[in-house]
């Protein structure tokens, strides 16, 4: 350790406001500043000081190998916080100048802000040397996360020769908190240096547990005659578009067919009051929207997309119940054909929608109410949900939730009135047990349509420890259970899974870290035969740059009760049971070129199977990234008359941020099994806070004998507007 940069720290946190005692933090109130990155107005001296960072990894409880002072004041308008992260110039890793780019692999400081000092919610801000600012939302201490939600606040930061530093500045009208003469809120800080991959935090949080973790975090009190945000933003669109062709399989292209059409919409966020924000919307539209990525079925059952729809991104954590595989409401239902649709997958009109958010005491609440367009096969629906969840301690909260969803062309298939309702907890045992509960029960308010195994019902237990971890699942899901705003993709199933991992830490020259776990699950008919068991055993290494290899052992019996084709290959109705082989391996994940891939071979119920998936990322010209990945699957059954089943995804993701408020994006994706290129272009400019243009060019062609005919082209001009009124 070179000892004169801890001098430098000391030196330079000499000259200001007193050190924080016992983890709070008073900061003084001063005007607003000038948000430049450079920590030289004469404010700055009475800040409020943390420091004596404490890292979490790589040696943990020991002090941060490099100082990190922080300064905190506040005005009317706003929290100011300046940071200096002292370290040698050509140790600064960072890369990214995107809007809400990943930084786990970059330089970076963070704060938590919990500001209804409840212990489990609050707001999460991250900055890396170039500036670039990432948030998010988070419940339960970061077990729900919304990283798709996007504050107004403003930030700059420098690299010097002692480091970097940097300056961030966060309206009180971006937060909800408490109406109060003197307000207090949890907080917390956390760098990570990348050279040497680590992670120091303000107030130490156990190594298995992360910053959200706000238990643990500080305080910074005495914030008088400040205002949570009550503001009205009013957010319009204009959309030019042209397009040609037809999403469907047996769609009909012409050169000379492009349709022209405009379009205009609104989103409104009113802050009801200090606690609660209204978002209404009209018209609404996703045209910027980046498309899915291709996946491979392999299995009998339907696949899950996740949500990338910014509307139903904010403040989708509220609204989450149940577990990964048995969801009462799934926000993908509004406004996308389903998979029994002509268009599936395609956007559905979104005619207008509410949604209601935010806390009343000790209780949050949530409403969202949508209306979605008729569009070929799929009729006119109204989805309307409710949910509350009220904290009972530290840690513990109790919930309800109702989902409804109505049809105009009741009587056709799938197509009849749904209400869901459920009730769930989340219990703190003690400081490493928690305990989960839900239940729920639907009803297709149809008198013609009978089923009384329509109730779910689950449970988990999980112990979290500094070396392992460990959890109990079980599940019951009733043959009549058709949540139809929801996401279930097996019914009529018990399924319990029981899952731990062991992860060692020696951080030694060879090894950092050892991620050793087992995974194994029962799903049985609810008659009692046996459907699913699956053991998954995978130990795995890691380097203290951060490269991986591991090597993994997967056993499944199945057995199918009709058959399953796939592809060219049908398996018939019986009990089987095989095995893969899996080795995985990735290199430094921070360095210029980068690489990870991973191999199975073995067997698929009565054939042989073989998957490779290989992916590399290139960052050799500054601010330009790119990505390509390979998904490679053969299922091969062999004898006289052989026959595979083979299938390939081959992707490209290019990046160019030219500053952080211009970037270009294209990507670019084949699918073997669907005989499909699929190839989108995206660029943005953000002009204001909230303010935006986009041209997202999209073309689909068909690879069929690959003659890539075209399928369907869109060209995409969105203006967004925002003001605060």
């Amino acid at each position: 350790m070179k000892i004169w940069y801890l001098v430098a720290g000391l030196v330079l946190a000499m000259p200001y406001g007193a050190l924080a005692a016992d983890g709070v933090l008073i900061p003084p109130r001063q005007d607003s500043i000038r948000v430049d990155g450079l920590l030289d107005e004469p404010a700055w001296a009475d800040a409020a000081v943390a420091t004596n960072f404490i890292q979490q990894r790589p040696d943990t409880g020991e002090p941060g190998s490099r100082a990190t002072i922080v300064r905190v004041m506040y005005s009317q308008s706003a929290l100011l916080v300046g940071f200096e992260c002292v370290d040698a110039a050509q140790d600064v890793r960072s890369r990214s100048l995107g809007r809400d780019a990943l930084l786990v692999e970059e330089d970076y400081f963070a704060l938590v802000l919990d500001t209804f000092l409840d212990r489990q919610n609050g707001y999460f801000f991250q900055v890396n040397p170039n500036g670039v600012r990432r948030d998010a939302l988070f419940r339960a201490e970061g077990e729900d996360r919304n990283n798709d939600w996007d504050g107004v606040w403003n930030a700059r930061c420098r690299v010097t020769d002692r480091g970097w530093q940097g300056e961030i500045e966060i309206p009180w009208r971006t937060l909800r908190f408490p109406a109060a003469d003197v307000v207090a809120m949890g907080i917390n800080f956390e760098r990570q240096r990348r050279v040497v991959n680590e992670q120091s935090q303000w107030q130490p949080v156990d190594r298995q547990y992360s910053v959200f973790r706000v238990t643990d975090a500080g305080r910074i009190e005495g914030l008088r005659g400040i205002q949570p945000g009550r503001s009205v933003w009013v957010r319009p669109y204009v959309l030019g578009r042209v397009e040609r062709g037809d999403d469907t399989s047996g769609g009909q292209y012409r050169q000379d067919d492009w349709d022209q059409k405009g379009d205009v919409g609104l989103d409104l966020k009113v802050g009801v009051s200090s606690e609660l924000t209204l978002d209404l919307t009209v018209n609404t539209d996703f045209a910027q929207v980046e498309v899915d990525d291709a996946q491979v079925n392999l299995t009998r059952f339907p696949l899950f997309f996740p949500e990338k729809r910014d509307f139903f991104l904010e403040k989708r954590d509220f609204f989450n119940f149940g577990s990964a595989g048995n969801r009462l409401f799934f926000s993908r239902n509004i406004g996308l054909a389903g998979p029994g649709a002509t268009n599936a997958g395609q956007f559905l009109p979104i005619h207008y929608g509410a949604r209601l958010t935010g806390k009343v005491g000790r209780t949050d609440v949530g409403a969202l109410f949508m209306e979605t367009g008729e569009e070929g096969s799929v009729p006119q629906r109204r989805f309307g949900v409710l949910r509350a969840s009220r904290d009972i301690g530290t840690r513990s909260r109790v919930g309800v939730m109702g989902v409804l969803r109505t049809s105009s062309r009741l009587g056709a298939a799938d197509e009849h009135d749904n209400l869901a309702v459920g009730a769930d907890a989340n219990l703190r045992l003690s400081s490493d047990t928690d305990l989960s509960i839900f239940g729920a029960v639907t009803d297709d308010l149809d008198t013609s349509r009978e089923g009384t195994d329509d109730a779910t019902l689950g449970a988990r237990v999980r112990v979290s420890r500094s070396q392992w971890n460990a959890f109990l699942v079980r599940e019951t899901i009733g043959r009549d259970y058709n949540p139809a705003a929801g996401f279930v993709p097996r019914r009529g199933v018990n399924q319990t899974i029981l899952a731990g991992a062991y992860t060692p830490e020696p951080n030694n020259r060879f090894f950092r870290r050892f991620d050793n776990h087992v995974n194994v699950q029962w799903i049985d008919r609810r008659e009692g035969s046996q459907e699913t068991r699956y053991v998954h055993v995978h130990p795995l290494a890691f380097t203290p740059s951060g490269a991986e290899f591991g090597v993994y052992f997967d056993n499944s019996r199945e057995r199918l009760f009709e058959a399953f084709p796939l592809g060219a290959i049908e398996f018939a109705p019986g009990l089987y049971e095989f095995s893969v082989v899996g080795f995985n391996a990735g290199s430094d994940p921070s360095r210029d070129l980068a690489a990870e891939g991973r191999l199975e071979v073995g067997d698929f119920f009565d054939a042989e199977s073989t998957s490779l998936n290989i992916s590399a990322t290139a960052k050799i010209v500054p601010h330009f990234t790119a990505e390509t990945d390979w998904r490679h699957d053969r299922i091969r059954r062999a004898g006289p008359s052989e026959v595979e089943f083979r299938s390939d995804v081959v992707g490209l993701r290019l990046r160019f941020d030219v500053s952080n408020a211009l970037s270009f994006n294209v990507y670019s994706q084949w699918s073997r099994a669907d005989d499909l290129v699929l190839s989108q272009f995206r660029a943005r400019y953000v002009f204001t806070n909230e303010s935006d243009i986009f041209l997202v060019i999209t073309d689909s062609r068909t690879d069929a004998s690959f003659d890539y005919e075209p399928r369907r082209q869109e060209v995409v001009v969105k203006l967004n507007f925002a003001r605060r009124i």
